[in-house]
């Protein structure tokens, strides 16, 4: 498997993982699934950002930053609405992505 491919896997599965984590807990629970969210794409090629660019790179980065690096910013109700609106748009999009590489 290549880097790009085995990174969306990656997403997906910390997806799936906070999809599942907000089915019984707190907001506080599911940050440490975020930021490894961070972690692997962050990571990714930048010509695979480029050619992927309806993904949020820039969106998902910038929310583990500012949860791992200024919690005083962070607002709970932000990052809550966020993981229940947009992970199921993006896991979908990353499966397409996956399947097309």
């Amino acid at each position: 498997m290549n880097d790009d491919k085995t990174r969306i896997a990656h997403m997906i599965e910390h997806i799936q993982r906070i999809q599942t984590m907000l089915q019984g807990i707190s907001e506080n629970q599911f940050y440490q699934s975020i930021s490894l969210l961070d972690a692997v794409s962050f990571n990714f090629a930048i010509e695979m950002r480029k050619r992927h660019s309806e993904i949020p790179w820039g969106s998902i980065i910038g929310m583990r930053n500012i949860l791992i690096h200024d919690y005083v910013k962070s607002n709970p109700k932000y990052m809550w609405d966020a993981v229940r609106k947009d992970l199921d748009p993006l896991c979908r999009k990353l499966e397409e992505i996956l399947k097309s590489l």
